[in-house]
């Protein structure tokens, strides 16, 4: 963990904010959010596997094209979970009987949700395959490294929440740092598992 934000939030200062400035841009038209979060998150284990091309924007923008469809399809499997959930918690209010217990089913699949989301992101930007199956490693990666796991959307979510609390003053955040901050503190408390797991039996070059 200190490693990687030594490296990062240490000698790679200057490229973090460029990177947040392209990411933040590129997640203005929303649709492109997801292949520019997959593409941040992949730069950034690229530069701590030491995998990086050097001009920074360059791995980015390559990443993004890469990323595109994965990243599409993440955003949308995300929106549509929560969409679910939303509806579900609109039905607590109508039901008289079970609608606590309704409740804590919705909180907990939210918890379960976001902590995956943030494995999903971090196996999507590092790995080529089939969707199905790295949805399905981001599942086991969720459950098998819980504690991690669950540090990682911390940080995200932590941060997002952070955010809205601040607005308007975290739009400004969001555009120099914030987006970068919550990749980086995210990859920190993943590295073990994603790199013992994930990036190490792939160092064929499949994993990149």
């Amino acid at each position: 963990m200190r490693y990687v934000l030594k490296r990062l939030f240490g000698e790679e200062l200057t490229n973090l904010l460029l990177l947040n400035l392209l990411t933040a841009a590129f997640c203005l038209p929303v649709i492109t959010a997801g292949p520019a979060v997959l593409a941040l998150n992949g730069t950034l284990i690229k530069i701590v596997d030491n995998r990086c091309d050097l001009n920074r924007i360059k791995e980015f923008w390559g990443l993004f094209k890469k990323k595109f469809l994965p990243g599409v399809l993440m955003e949308l499997i995300v929106a549509a979970y929560a969409g679910l959930l939303i509806w579900c918690a609109s039905l607590v209010r109508i039901l008289e009987r079970g609608g606590k217990i309704l409740l804590i089913l919705i909180m907990l699949a939210g918890l379960l949700a976001a902590v995956m989301s943030v494995c999903l992101s971090k196996i999507l930007a590092c790995v080529q395959g089939r969707f199905g199956e790295n949805f399905w490693n981001a599942v086991c990666m969720a459950l098998g490294c819980l504690p991690r796991a669950l540090l990682a959307a911390a940080f995200v979510y932590g941060l997002g929440y952070a955010a809205v609390l601040l607005y308007p003053i975290s739009i400004l955040l969001y555009a120099i740092a914030m987006l970068s901050v919550m990749a980086t503190l995210s990859l920190s408390a993943l590295w073990p598992p994603l790199q013992e797991l994930v990036l190490d039996p792939r160092s064929d070059g499949d994993a990149r």
